[in-house]
C-alpha cells in the first residue's frame, strides 16, 4: 500500500504527463488515500481531464475534484 506522499508524487506525475507543459496551477492533497484537487481551470474539459488522471493512479482510493472553472472572459476581466 501506497504513502499519501507516494500517491502524492505520483498523482503529480500524472497531471503532468496529462497536461504537459500547459499545465494549469492544480493543487493536490492526499489524506489516508483520498485525493483532493484544487485550484482553477480555464474550461470543464481540464477538470475532467485532472480527475481521469487521477482516476490513473494505482493506490487511490477517493477523489474529491474542488477544481473551479473560470470562463476566460472572468480572467480578463479580473486584471
Amino acid at each position: 500500500m501506497k504513502t499519501d506522499a507516494q500517491l502524492g508524487a505520483d498523482v503529480a506525475t500524472e497531471l503532468r504527463w496529462t497536461f504537459g507543459e500547459r499545465a494549469p496551477q492544480i493543487g493536490v492533497k492526499v489524506h489516508d488515500g483520498i485525493v483532493a484537487l484544487t485550484g482553477t481551470v480555464d474550461d470543464p474539459t481540464q477538470k475532467r481531464a485532472a480527475g481521469g488522471a487521477v482516476e490513473r493512479v494505482c493506490g487511490v482510493r477517493a477523489i474529491k475534484n474542488v477544481i473551479g472553472v473560470q470562463s476566460r472572459r472572468q480572467s480578463e476581466w479580473r486584471k
